[in-house]
């Protein structure tokens, strides 16, 4: 099978959407011919070249001035996308498309014209429904915009033969937005190459000092809730001898960082971004591992660092609604705790301390749950079970759409 990508960035070591957007790539280049069209806007990369079996055709949008507004730059890059595949010759069996940039199911679609495939979105975040529900009850013209943008997003789903989304909580939303031929497939980890270190071996390889260790790894967005840890920070640090580690970035963890500063959290560790070539034993260093999404943020993603956590065989305190897809993956495996305030934080705390033989069993429980149903290959084999079925499905005609 001829297979098309289109994504506005590809490669690993970044941010988690792109790292399994391009192992999925290379899974498929295995067994069938596989292009991605790719935006690549950070370096003067050859226009074609290849990695890992997979072809790589590039936009050229390096050459482009990188706009501040990010709806305007995927805007460029899409009638870019758009404008490259009409002049693309070759004949694709089908087109993955992946959400970003927004819109680029359109030229997924004139690909799928042209060439009389098939067409599968991959549906990863909701970012213009985040948008919305944080400026809800607003008037200002952003939030007049992301709404009108949001429903011809949802509406551009249907020239779609199939949208896959993470988890039944987004399989919800769309289906509240009128989106049919919906398949959930979750998100993956990969299996890391150190998983018999004990919590004191991990910590005494970091450097880090033998205490009870909480740790939060990867990116904090507006998304991810935040409140309920800083709740619950100083009064666990105050009460136990226990220590908190962050590592990454963004707004939820620049707040950690300043309480930290402010109120002398001498227990609290910020390590800043860290990439994922680079982690090594660090994730094993942790008792627990924090999960966050916030309530309003239900639906619109699947905290992907969840299975990270579980690749690891590290317990999840996942905070946050438990109808998310990662939350009910954590309760199915018994690998952790669902809370949604810090109260319930604590509370999940002290009874890990309290009982470390809950400790070790859900450790275990969240290594089993990986290596059965999210490592890489259990996955891959839905994504595969997925193309036979598409490959045997009648074409969608112009006029079901």
């Amino acid at each position: 099978m001829n297979i098309l990508f289109l994504s506005s960035a590809y490669g690993k070591g970044g941010a988690a959407t792109n790292q399994l957007w391009t192992e999925l790539c290379e899974h498929f280049a295995a067994t069938h011919s596989v292009t991605v069209l790719t935006a690549a806007w950070h370096v003067a990369t050859p226009e074609s070249r290849e990695e890992n079996g997979v072809r790589i055709r590039s936009l050229g949008a390096w050459c482009l001035p990188k706009f501040k507004n990010r709806h305007l730059w995927e805007s460029v890059l899409c009638l870019l996308m758009g404008w490259k595949v009409l002049g693309i010759k070759e004949k694709f069996d089908l087109v993955i498309c992946v959400d970003t940039p927004r819109f680029s199911v359109i030229p997924g679609w004139i690909s799928k014209w042209k060439s009389h495939g098939k067409l599968i979105m991959w549906v990863m975040d909701l970012p213009l429904e985040q948008v919305v529900r944080r400026k809800k009850g607003g008037a200002n013209f952003s939030a007049c915009v992301a709404s009108i943008l949001n429903g011809f997003y949802y509406r551009s789903l249907s020239l779609c033969d199939r949208v896959v989304v993470l988890g039944t909580c987004m399989r919800k939303v769309l289906e509240q937005n009128s989106v049919k031929a919906l398949r959930v497939i979750g998100p993956w980890a990969d299996d890391p190459k150190m998983i018999n270190l004990s919590f004191s071996d991990a910590r005494a390889e970091n450097g880090f000092p033998e205490k009870f260790t909480i740790a939060y790894f990867g990116y904090a967005g507006e998304w991810h809730d935040f409140e309920p840890i800083l709740e619950a920070i100083p009064e666990l640090i105050n009460k136990y001898p226990l220590q908190f580690i962050f590592a990454g970035v963004g707004p939820g963890i620049d707040r950690v960082a300043a309480e930290k500063e402010k109120n002398c959290w001498g227990n609290v560790q910020i390590k800043g971004w860290v990439p994922r070539a680079e982690l090594s034993s660090l994730p094993q260093c942790a008792d627990l591992h924090l999960v966050s999404l916030k309530k309003s943020m239900l639906g619109t993603c699947v905290p992907s660092k969840t299975y990270g956590a579980l690749a690891y065989g590290r317990p999840v305190v996942f905070i946050g609604p438990k109808e998310c897809q990662a939350a009910q993956d954590v309760l199915e495996a018994n690998a952790g705790r669902v809370v949604e305030n810090a109260d319930e934080l604590v509370d999940a705390v002290e009874e890990f301390l309290a009982n470390r033989e809950k400790l070790e069993i859900c450790s275990r429980n969240a290594r089993k749950a990986f290596l059965e149903k999210h490592c890489a290959q259990a996955v891959f084999r839905k994504w595969d079970q997925l193309l036979e079925e598409e490959v045997l499905r009648p074409r969608k005609k112009l006029n079901q759409i």
